[in-house]
């Protein structure tokens, strides 16, 4: 089985969710490759140190730009904070690296627009971690995003004053319509 070389940029709650499931995906899944948790990045030496010996990661680093640089790192898995996620996603494409990113994809539509030319420029394998986009509710909220009118806001998605939830993930959905009116 060949191996897959993972490096993590990230060790918050997200960066400890995916260790886990890099950690146990040959558990849940027949996966045609071998993860191999190479390296895990942050920011803080001590605190990234400790997750990496915690989930078992060969390796930690505080510098994602070495990280990404690194020859032996096959796939770059981005879970920073939204606003960190351009500069690592674009370079991970143009290292020519699977790029995984964790949602938001971004904080604006022009970035998350840039980050999508940089890995189709460089045919690169690239993935937003949208891991219940095919449960039925969400496939729902999909549905009436694509076939909602332009609303006052100039959205295509409908704002409810009282609904805080769906506001706050507004710019989310507008990405994932994007994404799936370019497929």
């Amino acid at each position: 089985m060949r191996k897959l070389n993972i490096a993590l940029i990230g060790y918050g709650f997200m960066g400890r969710a995916h260790s886990n499931a890099w950690r146990q995906v040959r558990s849940f899944f027949d996966v045609p490759y071998e993860p191999v948790m190479k390296v895990i990045c942050g920011r803080d030496e001590a605190k990234v140190t400790k997750v990496a010996e915690r989930f078992g990661w060969e390796e930690h680093s505080a510098s994602w730009e070495d990280v990404v640089a690194r020859k032996d790192i096959d796939l770059i898995d981005i879970c920073t904070p939204g606003d960190t996620h351009l500069p690592i996603a674009v370079a991970a494409a143009q290292a020519r690296k699977f790029v995984f990113c964790e949602k938001p994809l971004s904080n604006t539509l022009a970035d998350a627009e840039e980050m999508l030319a940089a890995v189709r420029a460089n045919n690169c394998l690239h993935m937003i971690c949208h891991n219940y986009r095919r449960a039925p509710a969400v496939a729902l909220a999909r549905s009436i995003t694509i076939a909602a009118p332009t609303y006052r806001n100039g959205s295509s998605i409908p704002t409810f004053p009282a609904c805080g939830a769906w506001t706050k993930h507004e710019p989310d959905l507008v990405r994932w319509e994007t994404f799936f009116r370019t497929q």
